[in-house]
């Protein structure tokens, strides 16, 4: 047993007292507390930059095809297993590549880009997973003001997941 030796009362006796082990997490941090918890939750919220439509977009909902299947899958897998991918650093980058999709006759525009990030950002809300909703190129040119902001535009849609 440990004890702190370090109180004294009024005559100067060492107070002794067991102390407590503190419960750290991977990274070597205190747990948060509920209340802070939930602080940090609102800032962080991936739906709460959403428009009320965009809020109704999930997995379970969404419309489904043999074109957009296995990027639905993947996206589904990705934040059902959100803890193993933010441990390993793990993440997604949702693009349309026009190059690509000319070779197969078809727009890069309107594939469902928008869709899936807002089906991601959902599920993460509904995890109670702290996120951000960011938009632009500033994300990967580690501009942290703008992701600090959490800044939205209404171009090409980027989730960056917060531990």
């Amino acid at each position: 047993m440990k004890v702190d030796e370090g109180d004294r009362d009024e005559l100067g006796n060492v107070i002794y007292r067991e102390r407590e082990r503190l419960r750290v997490d991977e990274n070597g941090y205190p747990p948060l507390c509920d209340c802070y918890s939930k602080t940090i939750f609102e800032s962080c919220n991936a739906s709460a930059g959403m428009k009320p439509n965009e809020r109704e977009r999930l997995f379970s909902t969404a419309v489904i095809d043999t074109e957009n299947r296995q990027f639905f899958i993947q996206a589904h897998n990705f934040v059902k297993n959100i803890d193993a991918h933010l441990k390993s650093g793990t993440w997604l980058y949702i693009y349309g590549d026009e190059h690509r999709a000319k070779q197969r006759g078809l727009s890069a525009y309107g594939t469902g880009k928008s869709y899936l990030t807002h089906c991601i950002g959902n599920e993460l809300t509904k995890l109670k997973q702290r996120a951000i909703y960011i938009t632009d190129e500033p994300a990967f040119q580690g501009d942290q003001e703008y992701i600090s902001k959490g800044l939205q535009r209404k171009r090409s849609r980027r989730f960056m997941a917060v531990s």
